[in-house]
């Protein structure tokens, strides 16, 4: 008994600590004209705000706008403690907002 809590412990404490990382887009990703981007993240550790900043970073043109494209949390690449995957389309800052949907 006493392995088995020596053994969580580290994995309890590196759970507390995720935070927004990249991943894999989706299959169908070729659907979409313009640059896609894909965050793995857990409710528990993240907020809307930190996940869309860390998305933000990730768009290669600066004073690029974000627009959901897909969400899921099954079946994607995703680690086991970070297991939704949220996909962004970058909206470079010279489209206008009913282009860009």
């Amino acid at each position: 008994m006493r392995w088995l809590t020596l053994m969580s412990a580290p994995l309890l404490a590196a759970a507390c600590s995720f935070g927004p990382m990249e991943t894999t887009h989706p299959l169908d990703v070729e659907e979409v004209s313009g640059e896609v981007v894909s965050v793995c993240y857990t409710s528990r550790m993240s907020t809307r705000e930190e996940i869309e900043a860390f998305a933000m970073d990730l768009c290669s043109e600066e004073g690029s706008t974000l627009r959901v494209w897909k969400a899921n949390t099954f079946l994607n690449e995703c680690p086991l403690l970070l297991k939704n995957r949220v996909t962004f389309i970058c909206v470079p800052p010279d489209v206008p907002p009913e282009e860009g949907q």
